[in-house]
């Protein structure tokens, strides 16, 4: 079966060239700050930290990015959320080469004000952990909320 054509104008083709860029996010690099952990905005678990997406911030694949450090003494499980009313969501796991090893994004255009999030749970090894708040639209700018929390979907029994 041939693969359907991308659409040549509108809304449909401004979701897909997002989805086509952010689709290979995993291993880009981002530019504009190096990725250390002392560089970046300590995140407790437990925590919920405000932060705006705007002009002057880091970049990653054309879009604007905060980073956050979360540090672990012991391997655990973890949920991070980013909710917004103003961008679309995307949260970013970095490796230790600085590159995406995971990613979670809101790709539906939800009307403005409507809230939306993306969520991801993971494995968190000893030591810190760096962490990108974006948006998957491209120099888009506004509020945000992104917490860490103990994942405790693992937790609950199948067919709940």
């Amino acid at each position: 079966m041939a693969a359907a054509p991308l659409p040549r104008t509108g809304r449909r083709l401004a979701i897909a060239a997002a989805i086509v860029a952010f689709g290979t996010a995993c291993g880009d690099d981002a530019t504009g700050v190096p990725l250390r952990c002392e560089d970046a905005t300590r995140l407790q678990i437990g925590e919920t930290v405000e932060g705006t997406l705007a002009t002057g911030d880091a970049r990653f694949a054309g879009a604007f990015v905060d980073y956050f450090a979360v540090h672990v003494t012991r391997s655990r499980r973890l949920m991070v959320t980013m909710a917004s009313t103003e961008v679309d969501p995307l949260v970013l796991v970095f490796g230790d080469e600085g590159t995406v090893v995971q990613q979670a994004f809101q790709p539906v255009g939800s009307p403005p004000g409507t809230l939306e999030t993306a969520s991801l749970a993971r494995a968190f090894a000893p030591g810190c952990t760096l962490l990108g708040a974006s948006s998957w639209v491209p120099r888009a700018e506004g509020a945000y909320t992104v917490a860490v929390e103990p994942d405790t979907t693992a937790l609950m029994p199948a067919g709940r």
